[in-house]
């Protein structure tokens, strides 16, 4: 499974953990960049607030109430954004992240970056086969034509190993907190002139 530090452009990643700290590390840097590179970023939100979610990206050194006057970012109900009709429909949604990329260049972003917390899945099982046709179809359909980034949020704890296996290998990009460590490893020995070593109980 490739893991990367930064998406390049038109990649689609899913971050699958449970820890709070392994979410913030990788969320927000990612929210921030696109903000400061000219894109649109939008968070899709179904377990924080969209107050922390603001509070969180501000940590990052974003002026979020100037971002949020400009437009280039937005919190968003991730059940109304998936299931606006109530159900899970993968067309509609594809057809959905279309239009928000096409309106984002159209008011003059470079592209979009958005985060789904796709927790609310948790209570739609029965859809589970829907999400999987949609998570397979996203590369195709929106990342490599869109300016499109984006990052599937799944908390581990909410769903049965055999969807988070299936998400696992779906996705070209996988963050979790073995990853995340890693890299905070990879950056504290660089810093150190490659001194660190890991730690042994």
């Amino acid at each position: 499974m490739t893991r990367r530090e930064r998406l390049p452009a038109g990649d689609h990643a899913a971050l699958i953990c449970t820890r709070p700290t392994t979410w913030r590390q990788v969320v927000f840097p990612f929210l921030a960049e696109g903000i400061r590179q000219g894109e649109k970023s939008v968070y899709l939100t179904t377990l924080h607030t969209p107050k922390a979610i603001m509070s969180l990206l501000a940590q990052e050194g974003v002026d979020v109430d100037q971002a949020l006057a400009r437009g280039s970012f937005r919190v968003l109900d991730a059940a109304r954004s998936y299931m606006p009709q109530g159900w899970f429909d993968p067309d509609a949604t594809i057809a959905s992240y279309i239009r928000a990329t096409e309106s984002a260049m159209e008011a003059g972003f470079a592209g979009l970056r958005a985060v789904g917390d796709m927790a609310w899945a948790c209570y739609q099982a029965s859809a589970w086969d829907r999400l999987e046709d949609y998570e397979r179809r996203v590369g195709a359909e929106l990342i490599e034509p869109y300016p499109l980034k984006a990052i599937c949020f799944y908390d581990r704890a909410l769903f049965e190993r055999s969807l988070v296996s299936t998400m696992e290998v779906i996705h070209p990009t996988l963050w979790d907190e073995c990853s995340v460590e890693r890299r905070d490893m990879d950056r504290a020995r660089g810093a150190l002139g490659g001194s660190l070593r890991p730690t042994r109980a």
